[in-house]
């Protein structure tokens, strides 16, 4: 089908052979109650909007668009890689299937409402996840990578693991819960703005900063690098081994550790608030520990010294 003007249908749009965009104004608007692009989309750089109340499906690769654009109403399901010039912005609910990884590469990818992650994502531009995102899909794992990853809403794992690459800002608006085990690649950095809890390990390798009073809760939590503070209050809730490293923690109010694992402290850990321990405490170092109150369950010295 060669789209030289936009086309508008009460009914469903089917294309089952290849679609080329082309015509006059640089923007093909296609308006359905449902559209189903089963094979391949070529812009030949125009542009693309879907309108529907209902289904829109992409089954085959979308290539050389400038800026994709689907409307507010019904759902979306991308089955298949795309690829834009500019931006590509998803109002309607989205659910990502197909085989393999989901190529989403172009400028910003902005997801407007809820969104089913059943592949992996790989997008050479930004990732914005306005609504609630929810892993499925094969494998137990799922793994978003992106310039930026920003989870704006809840993330809801059923199980299964999230890892998350991303050379920029990766950002945790909302609560994530129901991940097994959540882990951020090294370059970068992490913004965590809400309670994470999984059944599994946290492992951020990036440098991480509070954006609010956080609660992280799982089995073993490793910090590859920096955690600030920026004056709010981190819990630590993890039943494996706990390493906090004064050189590493800067700028935390309150700092709290506990569900019943082992929290182990070495340097000089400066809070501006309280610090409470409340699972047994190793010191892998001589410790400094410097807050307003301080309060240890109890101290294994392991022959260094403790200081508050």
């Amino acid at each position: 089908v060669a789209l030289n003007n936009d086309v508008n249908s009460s009914g469903t749009l089917d294309f089952n052979g290849a679609v080329t965009l082309g015509g006059a104004g640089g923007l093909r608007t296609v308006t359905g109650a449902n559209v189903d692009v089963a094979s391949t989309v070529a812009g030949a750089g125009n542009s693309l909007t879907v309108d529907s109340p209902g289904t829109t499906t992409f089954g085959g690769a979308v290539s050389g668009v400038n800026a994709l654009v689907t409307d507010a109403a019904g759902n979306t399901a991308i089955n298949a890689d795309i690829t834009t010039a500019g931006n590509q912005t998803y109002n309607d609910a989205v659910t990502l299937g197909g085989a393999g990884v989901r190529l989403l590469n172009g400028g910003t990818v902005t997801f407007g409402s809820t969104v089913a992650l059943n592949n992996d994502v790989n997008s050479s531009g930004t990732l914005d996840f306005n609504g609630a995102a929810t892993l499925g899909g094969a494998g137990g794992l799922r793994t978003v990578t992106g310039a930026n990853v920003d989870f704006a809403s809840t993330v809801a794992g059923a199980g299964n693991s999230l890892t998350v690459d991303s050379p920029g800002a990766t950002t945790f608006g909302g609560a994530v819960n129901g991940v097994n085990a959540l882990v951020t690649d090294a370059p970068g950095n992490t913004s965590i703005n809400a309670v994470i809890t999984t059944a599994g390990d946290q492992t951020y390798g990036d440098a991480v900063a509070l954006g609010a009073d956080t609660v992280l809760t799982g089995a073993t939590p490793t910090f590859g690098s920096t955690v600030t503070g920026n004056g709010h209050d981190l819990t630590l809730d993890f039943s494996g081994p706990t390493l906090i490293d004064g050189a590493k923690f800067t700028g935390i109010r309150n700092l709290e550790s506990g569900n019943g694992g082992v929290t182990t402290l070495q340097g000089t850990v400066t809070t501006s608030g309280d610090q409470t321990y409340n699972d047994a405490v190793t010191l892998g170092a001589d410790t400094t520990l410097t807050g307003v109150n301080e309060t240890l369950a109890g101290v294994s010295g392991g022959n260094n010294s403790l200081t508050l």
